[in-house]
């Protein structure tokens, strides 16, 4: 990741990262250099997770949600009970991430994709034509949050009772 992000010339980059580096240092690193405009996780089945655990929930879930006020416990939470939580679901990331599982999709961006044509050799990056990916995700519904938004707020009824101010 260092090489990439110091060193690495063809920008944008979609990074490849083993589970045990998914955490918010290093997808703040990612984001801050402006090099990275997707992230693929990899994680092969009976792989260990990040050695300390990992919630990508807060420390507290629901804080500021939940019975108690601010007033009464810190944040509105007494007890930080997920010691793992890094509170990624509260951050806005500026890329895509994409979880890989298959082994068989995993070797070929490994292999056949970054070790044949990516991997620098003697710490120099190689020249073109390099392997690319590309991060696709089909929505059934909205295109995006904004669209899906906008979309609630309208009034989709089809009965002309409702919504009428009644006299």
């Amino acid at each position: 990741m260092d090489w990439l992000l110091q060193n690495g010339p063809h920008t944008p980059y979609i990074a490849v990262i083993n589970s045990s580096f998914f955490n918010v240092n290093t997808l703040t690193k990612l984001q801050k250099s402006r090099k990275v405009n997707g992230l693929i996780l990899i994680s092969s089945d009976g792989e260990p997770g990040p050695e300390l655990g990992f919630s990508p929930d807060q420390s507290c879930p629901n804080r500021g949600h939940g019975l108690y006020d601010s007033e009464s416990f810190v944040d509105g939470c007494k007890v930080d009970w997920n010691p793992y939580g890094e509170a990624m679901f509260f951050k806005d990331w500026s890329f895509p991430m994409f979880l890989v599982r298959e082994q068989s999709d995993i070797h070929s961006l490994l292999e056949t994709c970054y070790a044949k044509f990516n991997a620098p050799i003697d710490g120099n990056a190689r020249s073109w034509p390099l392997c690319a990916a590309e991060l696709l995700s089909n929505m059934f519904a909205a295109r995006d949050a904004e669209t899906c938004i906008r979309r609630s707020n309208m009034v989709t009824n089809l009965n002309p009772e409702i919504g009428r101010a009644h006299v």
